[in-house]
């Protein structure tokens, strides 16, 4: 700025000089002089202005910026060159330095390729960040490789079949092999689950091989109560039910199958045996029993099950779907319990107790009574007249466990199937009132 006043100064008076030496008869008044050198001024000031509008168009026109839209970060900067904006490594500020490999583009398939086989949301996050540049943006490919180490099961979702009535559909699936011999000699279990109100069926088995006579049993018994026929039942193809599916085929029973290792497809029943099973060790550790009650349990369980209210049948229990009536929960009890039955026809004479402390064990199917076992005598009474203590449990005294425990020839923690081949424990015998 002072330079350009210098320069103005020494033009006015070179100005004022030149028109003292040719115009003699002007007199040039200290007013006019400074009229003068405003003008000068002004003139000085529009060239320069005119000056630093020509050097800003040609610093635009020959730099160039690129800065982040949120943060406003000058990412790279650099000269233009005949029209067009270079890219060196002396303009970059902060970009990621991907823009710099060897292989700055390449197609989404060959970055599948270089990168692993990563899944498609991977690869897009690389490419939101910067870390990779593609030539096309759509991930549309269909990679062949991904498929042989990426195979997962699909989502089946759920079934567009609809049953109408009972034993329309039945669903059945065997259980087990059990870690060790039931004390009632059962090492299996068979459930049949109607898809109509999934009510389930149990039947325990000493082998596979019982599921074609305890089909028959399940068949004669349900059609002779509710008149109507079965009309197809699904299954695995285990071996259990290739016996099976000839007799289906001379009764008109439709056998449906599901695909081979797609147990998902047999839903209905796996969830009732993660179910059933649950529910049984639940009550066995409620109550301290021994495992080798498990069939008594799981009995048990069912016989609760089929009496729960589900949102699957609008909140209504499977028992009242199929016999159209309420169940009695006021017969209920607390499994594993304290109680004292009535055994006054089991006394040998008039001085005999009346009773004898006993764990129940449950509900009888055939009875409408309850199942008491007597842990000095090991036997089974079914009983209506019993008396419950439902906050004592007599397997809780380790003392009592101990004295069970020593029926069982095998140590639970040392069973094996070996061992329960050659010492199979002996079954618990069932008394009756009629039969003492």
């Amino acid at each position: 700025m002072i330079i350009c006043m210098l320069v103005m100064v020494r033009v006015s008076l070179y100005l004022i000089s030149v028109i003292q030496k040719y115009i003699h008869h002007i007199v040039l008044s200290p007013y006019l002089m400074f009229f003068i050198f405003l003008q000068l001024r002004n003139l000085c000031s529009l060239f320069r202005n005119f000056i630093l509008i020509i050097m800003f168009i040609l610093n635009f026109t020959l730099m160039f910026y690129v800065k982040d839209l949120n943060t406003h970060e000058i990412l790279l900067s650099g000269q233009s060159k005949d029209g067009f904006y270079a890219l060196t490594k002396s303009s970059v500020t902060s970009v990621p330095q991907a823009y710099w490999s060897p292989c700055t583009s390449a197609s989404a398939n060959l970055w599948h390729h270089r990168l692993g086989h990563p899944t498609t949301r991977i690869f897009q996050l690389l490419i939101s960040k910067n870390k990779i540049i593609c030539n096309n943006k759509r991930l549309n490919f269909q990679c062949q490789s991904c498929p042989l180490r990426k195979s997962s099961r699909l989502s089946l979702g759920p079934t567009s079949y609809k049953t109408s009535t009972p034993l329309e559909l039945i669903f059945s699936n065997v259980w087990g092999p059990a870690p060790l011999f039931s004390s009632d000699g059962y090492h299996y279990f068979v459930i049949f689950v109607d898809a109509y109100t999934k009510y389930v069926w149990y039947y325990p088995l000493v082998a596979k091989s019982d599921v074609y006579s305890v089909f028959h049993q399940f068949q004669t018994l349900v059609e002779r109560q509710f008149l109507l026929k079965i009309k197809s039942i699904q299954t695995d193809w285990g071996g259990e039910y290739r016996k099976l599916s000839i007799f289906f085929q001379t009764v008109g029973i439709h056998h449906r199958l599901i695909c081979p290792h797609t147990h998902e497809q047999n839903g209905t029943v796996e969830h009732r045996h993660r179910h059933i099973v649950e529910a049984g060790l639940t009550l066995l550790g409620q109550c301290k029993a021994p495992f080798r009650f498990w069939n008594y349990t799981f009995k048990t369980s069912i016989y609760l099950i089929n009496r729960m209210p589900t949102p699957v049948l609008g909140h209504c229990s499977p028992f009242d779907c199929l016999f159209h009536r309420s169940p009695d929960y006021h017969f209920l009890h607390t499994f594993g319990c304290l109680c004292f039955p009535f055994l006054r026809p089991y006394n040998n004479h008039k001085l005999d107790f009346c009773s004898s402390p006993c764990v129940f064990f449950g509900y009888s199917s055939s009875h409408l009574g309850y199942r008491c076992f007597d842990i000095a005598s090991h036997r089974i009474y079914i009983f209506r007249h019993v008396r419950f203590h439902e906050h004592m449990f007599p397997f809780d005294n380790s003392e009592q466990i101990a004295k069970v425990s020593t029926t069982t020839p095998i140590p639970l923690a040392t069973v094996t199937l070996s061992n329960l081949l050659n010492h199979p424990p002996p079954p618990t015998s069932i008394s009756h009132p009629n039969n003492p």
